[in-house]
């Protein structure tokens, strides 16, 4: 064995403590992250199908008014996610969790074990016993970190798939499934609004607030929904709120509610239509339409 200095040595044995332990953590590890493997699998393949033909629907709706940058957005949204999805199933799966971090264990391990048993009189890279020693140390630093790397994404991995409990996701658009419908000035009109479950299991006792600005006269529309005007303490003042119910909807599905018969204002110009929507397990949360005015 050739001469090492005392610290050096330390060092070098300090490593292989730490790529043994680390191997025997990592495959402890594996044991939670394949419980998880089957269902993320079947989740992120459900979810990319439906991301596809989600992009699918809604390029086929834009059709000739879609801007090249709007598409542009949609498709780079929907890349980042199946990136993402597909990260999580690698750092879960065997390569990720385990073989991959392993490797590099074993590697700076034998790197190690190499630097202290090694023979002094064979050829050197630096020619120098001490400058090869700690060039030996640091490449197993280097695989013992990468090694790091691949065992922190797959805790990652494991915290976000016991932290995703399945819920409903829902999404309110106009029938045309658009954010955005244009009416004349003035104009009567009865509107069509949607609600999609896009989640993952049933949404139950669902409520749906529509809120429209002081300058649109809201016809009233019992029983299929009610009319609530808004006082100075709401969140949208002097607005008029619809508001529907819905008991029970499946995922995958695209209710269409009752129209809402609407005197479009004088003013020209573009209205936000804020939207509040209730659910059981989820609580309440926000989203928006709107409405363009022309004359």
């Amino acid at each position: 064995m050739i001469e090492l200095s005392e610290s050096l040595f330390q060092i070098l044995l300090l490593i292989a403590y730490l790529a043994i332990a680390l191997i025997s953590v990592v495959i402890a590890t594996y044991a939670i992250a394949v419980s998880y493997l089957g269902r993320e699998t079947s989740r992120a393949i459900w979810r990319m199908k439906k991301r596809r033909q989600e992009l699918r629907e809604k390029i086929k709706k834009l059709g000739e008014k879609a801007e090249i940058e709007e598409v542009k957005q949609e498709i780079k949204r929907y890349e980042k996610e199946e990136s993402e999805l597909k990260s999580r199933l690698f750092f879960l799966s065997r390569n990720g969790a385990v073989l991959f971090p392993c490797f590099c264990y074993f590697m700076g391990l034998i790197i190690v074990a190499y630097d202290i048993y090694r023979d002094p009189g064979e050829m050197l890279i630096f020619n120098v016993q001490s400058d090869l020693s700690q060039f030996l140390a640091w490449c197993a630093v280097i695989l013992i970190v990468f090694g790091i790397f691949y065992f922190v994404r797959t805790l990652g991995a494991i915290e976000s798939a016991a932290l995703r409990i399945p819920l409903p996701k829902l999404e309110v658009s106009y029938i045309s499934k658009l954010p955005r419908e244009k009416y004349h000035s003035k104009e009567h009109k009865e509107i069509e609004i949607a609600i999609s479950n896009n989640g993952e299991v049933p949404a139950e006792n669902v409520q749906v607030f529509v809120f429209f600005p002081p300058e649109f006269t809201v016809g009233g529309g019992m029983p299929h929904y009610q009319v609530v005007k808004q006082g100075p303490t709401s969140s949208h003042p002097d607005y008029n709120a619809v508001v529907y119910t819905v008991e029970f909807l499946h995922i995958d599905v695209t209710l269409k509610l009752k129209p809402i018969r609407l005197d479009m204002p004088e003013k020209t110009g573009s209205y936000t239509i804020p939207v509040a929507i209730y659910e059981r397990k989820i609580g309440v949360f926000g989203d928006q339409l709107a409405l363009e005015i022309v004359s």
